[in-house]
């Protein structure tokens, strides 16, 4: 029986490989090479990224030079009839009604159109049902879309007391990909449109493929023999995540040792236990200990640790009775010590700039970016992650030297 487990498990490991490998050839005959949109680490983000470059191409006032070329394009991709393609059309983005927003508002002199985009995002409780309610009080010739990657159906608790005869399932790996598509062919190479255009065409199908993959990689789970392998091939992928994570912390430790920046704080535990809960592992550095009212002592810290993503950040912590370091409440020490406060976040500001993330118990914060400017998302074990496997050594000589020089920096403002 062990055998036949151990040959299920084999055979689930190559044919999860087969989808890998044909997903990344599939990917390639999209590659654009240099990638704004990977660049700058926005693929999923569904208001910065998918919202306002949908909106951009729809804009018939936007300075793309292609009037309402691209409005008219996507229309007639999802169906809007031609009866209707003709008149002037109006675009709105996050147009916000009584009862909610919607996330695209269409209008012109004989019909209206909302949609409702999704990529990570869930639904709302009676969200469609509203956007029809309203939209039927602009125009009685109306429609409701709801686009998502795959375009599937919306849940009924969004959808719920709405005409379905009025809704419309639309996706990103058919209307949007032939809609840019035809963008393109609207649209002249020497024209700047058409770079940034091509770019969003790569970053759609990337997104899909992703997603194609992850449903093949369901379907390779055709009985209860095949879900059991499946869990003891996750458990065994747990323990192999949990080995590459402590050697890169502990690689981490040792790096600053060597470089004779010692941490206060490196509890290799919280590293071994990341994956079976709620642990945040990470290297706690003294810049500067203060002596308050009453004797308390607090130590003005950078912290670098794992989250979800790898990060670091600055934050004002005491040591418990447990031997522990851990952080103070933000707001609570800028009220009550506000000269020991300004003094730190000066030196943050003069050497950072503007301070654009803070958190309850930090004064700044930022993500620990590999080479590439990609976050290292640990949670879900990003494609950097595996590469720590073998290239562990290197990174976190790489991101000691970014601490370090951040530590120094701040100390020397505040001599």
């Amino acid at each position: 029986m062990h055998k036949d487990n151990l040959l299920r498990e084999v055979t689930l490991i190559k044919e999860a490989d087969k989808v890998i490998k044909a997903n990344k050839i599939a990917q390639k005959q999209y590659d654009v090479g240099f990638n704004i949109f990977t660049a700058l680490n926005i693929e999923r983000d569904e208001v910065f990224t998918h919202s306002n470059m949908i909106y951009a191409l729809l804009n018939p006032r936007e300075k793309h030079g292609k009037g309402d070329t691209y409005l008219k394009l996507l229309l007639k991709e999802i169906g809007v009839s031609k009866t209707f393609l003709n008149y002037s059309w109006a675009v709105e983005r996050e147009w916000v009604f009584e009862n909610g927003r919607i996330d695209f508002f269409l209008k012109c002199e004989k019909m209206c159109v909302a949609i409702e985009m999704k990529i990570d995002a869930g639904d709302q409780d009676k969200q469609l049902f509203r956007y029809e309610e309203y939209s039927k009080g602009v125009n009685s010739n109306y429609l409701i879309y709801y686009l998502t990657l795959d375009g599937k159906y919306p849940s009924e608790q969004s959808a719920d007391g709405m005409d379905k005869r009025y809704l419309k399932c639309i996706s990103f790996k058919e209307h949007i990909l032939n809609w840019l598509k035809a963008c393109l062919g609207a649209t002249n190479e020497d024209m700047i449109p058409h770079s940034l255009i091509k770019q969003y065409l790569y970053l759609i199908e990337k997104l899909v493929g992703e997603e194609k993959m992850a449903e093949a990689m369901k379907s390779l789970i055709k009985n209860a023999d095949d879900l059991m392998a499946a869990i003891t091939i996750a458990n065994s992928l747990n323990e192999i995540k949990t080995e590459v994570l402590v050697n890169f912390m502990d690689e981490l430790n040792e790096q600053f040792i060597k470089k004779k920046v010692n941490p206060i704080e490196y509890n290799r535990g919280e590293a071994e236990a990341y994956y079976q809960g709620s642990y945040e592992p990470g290297l706690v550095f003294k810049i500067k200990e203060y002596m308050l009212a009453g004797g308390k002592k607090v130590n003005f810290s950078i912290c670098i640790a794992v989250e979800y993503n790898l990060y670091y950040y600055f934050a004002f912590m005491e040591k418990h009775e447990d031997g522990f370091y851990y952080c103070i409440n933000r707001e609570a020490f800028r009220k009550e010590h506000s000269k020991v406060f300004n003094e730190c976040n000066d030196a943050i500001v003069n050497i950072l700039g503007e301070i654009k993330r803070k958190g309850s118990g930090s004064l700044l914060w930022e993500y620990v970016l590999d080479n590439n400017g990609r976050n290292y998302d640990f949670k879900h074990f990003s494609d950097n992650c595996v590469e720590l496997k073998d290239n562990y050594v290197e990174e976190a000589t790489r991101i000691a030297d970014i601490i370090i020089n951040l530590k120094k920096a701040v100390d020397n403002q505040l001599l």
